[in-house]
This record gives C-alpha cells, sequence and structure tokens, in this order.
C-alpha cells in the first residue's frame, strides 16, 4: 500500500518524481505512524527545509490502520496531532477517525 501527496501549498508537485511524494507501507505489518520521525526526510524534501509549514507536520502525526484482511485495501485512519488533517473531504481532528 502507499500513500501519495496530491497537494502541497505553493508547489507544483508535477515536478516530484513518484518516489518523492509516495510513502509506502505493507499492511500486513499493521498499524502503521506517519509524521516526521518515522518518515525521515519526506516531509522535509516535499516542503522544502526552510518551509514554514514544516512545523505544521508533527513528529506522529497520523496512523493507519487496517481494516480486514491486508489485502482488503480498507483502512482507518486516526489523527495523532493537534493539528487538522483532510481525509477524503473530512477535516479530522486531533484523535479522531475517517475509515477509507
Amino acid at each position: 500500500a502507499a500513500l501519495v501527496a496530491t497537494h502541497v501549498l505553493g508547489k507544483d508537485l508535477h515536478q516530484f518524481s513518484p518516489e518523492m511524494k509516495t510513502i509506502s507501507f505493507d499492511p500486513s505489518q499493521g498499524k502503521h505512524v506517519f509524521g516526521r520521525q518515522n518518515q525521515v526526510g519526506f516531509f522535509e524534501g516535499i516542503l522544502g527545509l526552510e518551509s514554514r509549514y514544516l512545523s505544521f507536520v508533527s513528529r506522529c502525526h497520523f496512523e493507519v490502520v487496517p481494516t480486514g484482511a491486508p489485502s482488503s485495501g480498507s483502512f482507518t485512519v486516526r489523527n495523532m496531532s493537534s493539528n487538522p488533517i483532510l481525509v477524503g473531504d473530512s477535516k479530522l481532528s486531533k484523535n479522531e477517525y475517517a475509515a477509507i
């Protein structure tokens, strides 16, 4: 499975290679935590080291947990940060969940 950045404020993602805007993970390993602590360099690479927005990405920002069989492609996302995230059209505050 993979998470792909589809929008970054002030950036043209077409200029990034697919690898630079993708975080791959193995759903069979259970829950995965995403943020600056776990994907070292990813957010810095996509936002830029000097970006004022980098401080809005927490060390442990959100977690993704497979629901059902790992091959089902169904997940629950939980925001672990005080900074909101968008999952589809839903804005999640800290400790709120969404199914994807």
